[in-house]
């Protein structure tokens, strides 16, 4: 069997079992899971930089898969829809960061400065 067949058949299996999933069969979903979660962590972790960041995606993916599990279209293909929702989700994550690493400079100049300050006052006690 050549290796395109291989893939389509693949997509097909992954295809009928998202329809099973939209029914909602678990043992689908876990097969799903399965086979995909490795995928979506290396697709999340070239996105996010960091590996637990990933690791966390990929289980708030699989969880909005089952949520949004009426959402799929049947016939559709199952891996572009997957990968949306977890690309989506880490955009929402480095839109999260963007927002907040101003404040987390701020915060860690704060913290060598009090670091240094406790530094000073435990030397001013001893001496």
């Amino acid at each position: 069997m050549s290796t395109l067949a291989a893939e389509t058949n693949e997509a097909a299996e992954d295809r009928l079992r998202m329809e099973r999933v939209c029914g909602g069969d678990e043992a689908a979903f876990a097969a799903l899971m399965e086979r995909w979660e490795l995928p979506v962590k290396s697709l999340l972790g070239r996105i996010v930089l960091n590996a637990s960041e990933a690791e966390e995606l990929a289980q708030e993916t699989f969880v909005r898969l089952w949520r949004s599990r009426g959402d799929f279209r049947p016939g559709a293909a199952f891996r572009p829809w997957l990968f949306a929702i977890a690309v989506n989700l880490a955009r929402n994550r480095l839109r999260w960061w963007r927002r907040r690493l101003p404040h987390a400079r701020r915060l860690r100049w704060w913290l060598r400065i009090d670091r240094g300050l406790c530094v000073l006052d435990k030397s001013t006690r001893v001496a």
